[in-house]
C-alpha cells in the first residue's frame, strides 16, 4: 500500500492510487491547517494555536467558528479517500491528524538523509555519507508550500534552508575525505550562498581553499569574510594574524567612534554570525 504526502512544490495526497491535489482542497487556509497538522502529527494542536497560524496578530472575530469550519471542510476532503488515508480527530477542543504509520511525508525526508550523511561521516564512511548529503541538499532545497508566506511557513523554510547547510557541510567534508578538493570547493561555495552571514560557513571556504593550495582564492574568500565581520559588528581582524593565503597583514584601521551596528534578526537569511571573532581569528591561525 502507499500512502504519500507531499508538502513541497505542490501539495498533494496519495493513498493507494488516489490522489488529491492542494488545488481540490477547500481553500488556502485548509491547506495551511491541512499541512500544519501534517508537520505535527504526534500531538494535539489546540484551537488558538491554530488560529495563530492562520492569522497574525489578533484574529478575526468569529475565529473559533471559522477554524471549526476549516476542519470540517478538510474531513470531507479526507473521507472520501481510500482507506488508509489520514484521519481528523478532535478531542477536548484540540485536533490531530493520525495518518497511518507507514506515511511517507516528503518534507521530512530531507532530514532523515542528513542525519545518515552525518553518521556515516562520524563512522568515517566517506563513501557512504556523500550520496545522502547530496540527496538531503537536494529534497530540503525543495520549496515548502509554494505560493504561501505566512509566518509559520516562512519558519519552515528557514529550517530547510539550515538543512541544506548542514548537509552541504558532510558534503564537504566527504569530498575532502574522498580526495575530491574541487568537489569540497564547489560544496562550500554552495554553503556560503545559501547562508551568506554565516560565519562558520566562510572559514570552512577558506580552510578548504587553503588545503587544496589555491591561496589566492582563499585570500579573496577571506577578505569577504572581513568585510562582513566588519560591515555587521564593526570587527577589524587583528594585524599579528596571518592570513590563509600567506600575504602580509593589513595595517590595523583606526577604531570608529560609532557603535556597531546590531546582528540581523536569527532565522532569516542574513542570520546573525556565530562565534564571531574569537572563532575566526583560531581558524586563521590554525591555516598559517
Amino acid at each position: 500500500m502507499s500512502r504519500r504526502i507531499h508538502l513541497c512544490g505542490e501539495l498533494r495526497l496519495e493513498v493507494d492510487g488516489a490522489v488529491v491535489e492542494g488545488r481540490t482542497f477547500p481553500g488556502r487556509q485548509a491547506r495551511l491547517v491541512f499541512s500544519y497538522l501534517v508537520v505535527n502529527r504526534g500531538r494535539p494542536v489546540t484551537r488558538d494555536e491554530l488560529a495563530g497560524v492562520l492569522w497574525s496578530g489578533t484574529p478575526p472575530t468569529g475565529w473559533e467558528r471559522k477554524v471549526s469550519v476549516i476542519v470540517s471542510r478538510l474531513r470531507a476532503v479526507l473521507g472520501g479517500l481510500p482507506t488508509g488515508a489520514p484521519v481528523l480527530t478532535t478531542v477536548l477542543g484540540c485536533y490531530q491528524l493520525r495518518p497511518p504509520p507507514d506515511t511517507v511525508v516528503d518534507s521530512e525526508e530531507a532530514e532523515d538523509e542528513a542525519e545518515a550523511a552525518e553518521a556515516r561521516l562520524r563512522e568515517g564512511d566517506a563513501p557512504a555519507a556523500a550520496p545522502h548529503a547530496q540527496r538531503a541538499a537536494a529534497l530540503g532545497r525543495q520549496p515548502f508550500l509554494a505560493g504561501d508566506d505566512s509566518a509559520w511557513v516562512v519558519d519552515v523554510r528557514d529550517a530547510r534552508r539550515r538543512l541544506v547547510v548542514r548537509a552541504l557541510d558532510v558534503g564537504v567534508e566527504a569530498a575532502m575525505a574522498m580526495g575530491d578538493p574541487a568537489r569540497a570547493v564547489a560544496l562550500a561555495e554552495q554553503a556560503v550562498a545559501v547562508e551568506p552571514h554565516r560565519e562558520l560557513g566562510h572559514e570552512k571556504l577558506v580552510e578548504v581553499l587553503a588545503r587544496t593550495g589555491d591561496r589566492v582564492r582563499a585570500m579573496r574568500a577571506e577578505q569577504r569574510l572581513s568585510r562582513l565581520l566588519a560591515d555587521e559588528l564593526g570587527i577589524v581582524p587583528a594585524p599579528d594574524t596571518d592570513t590563509a593565503s600567506g600575504s602580509p597583514p593589513r595595517p590595523r584601521e583606526q577604531p570608529s567612534t560609532h557603535l556597531p551596528p546590531p546582528p540581523l534578526a536569527a532565522g532569516h537569511a542574513g542570520a546573525a554570525f556565530v562565534g564571531r571573532l574569537g572563532s575566526w581569528r583560531s581558524r586563521r591561525a590554525r591555516l598559517r
